[in-house]
Order: C-alpha cells, then sequence, then structure tokens
C-alpha cells in the first residue's frame, strides 16, 4: 500500500460573507476578491488532493477538520484493492439514493439494530485465549449531533491505525443508525478504531474491544469552516 498526501493550510482567513456571494457551480464568486472560491467542504480527501494537486493558486473554503490534519491519498497495490477502494467511494452516492427512497442504507443487513446500553465487556488482551474469540466482530450503533438528533449519510469505517486505511464502512440511514461487521482472522486485532465522518460535522474516532459485537453511538459537533487562499505541504 502505497500512501501520499497533502498538509493545507489557510494563512490568512477570508470573513466575507459566503452567503452573500453570488454561488457558481464549484463554489461562489467572492467580488470584494474578484475570484472564485472553490466549495471543498463536501470534498472526500482524495477529491481534495486531485483538486489541488492540478491546479494553483486556489482559494477554498474548507471544513476545520481538513486543515487541522493531514489529507491522505491511498494507492492500492493490486487490481482487487483497486476495485475495493473504487466500490467504497461510491457508498455516499448509493446511500443518497436510499436515503431519498427513504430506505436504510447500510453494507450489513443481516443485523439487526437496536438500541443497546452496552454489548461485549473491556477485557484485558493479555487474559483471553484464542480459541474464545469471534471470527467476525460485529459494530452498531448511531451518528447523532450535539442536541442529539440523527445525522443521515455519515460515513462509519473500520480504520487501521498504522496505515489509516478503511477496512470496512457504511452509510447512516435516515435515523442515524449504522452497522458494520470486521472478520477478525484477516486482521490484528489491536490496530483498528471505528470512525464517523460527516460532511458537515467534525470526525471523531474511538477504539474498540476486539472480543465480541459493540454499540456505539456518535455525538459530532458541527464543523467550524475557513475560506481563504490556500498553502500546501506534500507529505510522502
Amino acid at each position: 500500500m502505497k500512501k501520499s498526501g497533502i498538509q493545507i493550510s489557510i494563512p490568512k482567513p477570508c470573513h466575507e460573507n459566503w452567503e452573500a456571494m453570488d454561488q457558481t457551480a464549484r463554489g461562489a464568486f467572492c467580488h470584494s476578491c474578484s475570484k472564485e472560491v472553490i466549495d471543498f467542504t463536501r470534498m472526500t480527501d482524495q477529491q481534495v488532493i486531485e483538486r489541488l494537486t492540478t491546479a494553483s493558486r486556489i482559494c477554498g473554503k474548507f471544513r476545520e477538520d481538513q486543515v487541522t490534519r493531514q489529507l491522505r491519498l491511498y494507492r492500492p497495490a493490486s487490481g482487487f484493492l483497486r476495485w475495493r477502494v473504487y466500490a467504497l467511494s461510491l457508498l455516499p452516492l448509493m446511500a443518497l439514493s436510499c436515503d431519498v427512497k427513504g430506505k436504510v442504507s447500510t453494507q450489513d443487513t443481516s443485523v439487526s439494530v437496536q438500541p443497546h446500553t452496552t454489548l461485549g465487556v473491556m477485557v484485558r488482551p493479555d487474559t483471553i485465549t484464542s480459541a474464545a474469540l469471534p471470527d467476525t466482530i460485529h459494530l452498531t450503533g448511531r451518528v447523532l449531533d450535539a442536541d442529539h438528533q440523527p445525522l443521515s449519510l455519515a460515513i462509519v469505517s473500520i480504520v487501521d491505525t498504522v496505515t489509516w486505511q478503511s477496512y470496512e464502512s457504511a452509510t447512516t440511514d435516515h435515523e442515524g443508525y449504522y452497522s458494520l461487521k470486521l472478520a477478525m482472522k484477516d486482521h490484528d486485532r489491536s490496530k483498528h478504531v471505528v470512525k464517523a465522518t460527516h460532511y458537515s460535522h467534525s470526525g471523531q474516532s474511538v477504539s474498540f474491544a476486539h472480543t465480541s459485537d459493540q454499540y456505539h453511538d456518535f455525538i459530532l459537533n458541527k464543523s467550524r469552516e475557513l475560506m481563504g487562499d490556500i498553502d500546501i505541504s506534500r507529505i510522502r
């Protein structure tokens, strides 16, 4: 797995009123600066990187979490992994279609998602025998905003903390529910977190026990947005 990416910054944030600008296909036109401001707030890391590395002197609008972390682009080493990454990139579009029709959009439909207080007990890893470990872990729960209202179309992923590659992803339905499963025989049990992201809210990651099924609710805060000319640092 080859990985590269960028770190972006906005040295002099612009305080013009976005709502007062003339909307364009890619963002909005700022009459104060006589330039188009590209809206990156709903783009994935890969979309942001591809857009920024093929142009120069861009003024853009970003979520705060896009500016405060490294944006990574992963290049799978095999054709199978390329297909897997491509398939995962289609999840938000598939979820949008299902959400409009009022259907539940999750990757795993075999698991009944019902509210629980908790599933599984945190246990010291050195006290667990391999025979007692399940082959598959199911992760279920909801993604909510600060007012505990459901966030639909949030992406919940199981992420490797070494490569930061997403192994499994699901999109929340109109009630904010998600359902995931991870085949533990294929992965190191100590190197994963489950992460929730939403285009209008700051992301959140939590660790989880790899010994039983888990239920976890995410509470995401509204993401602050930054706007202005962009500086880019490349990461290898």
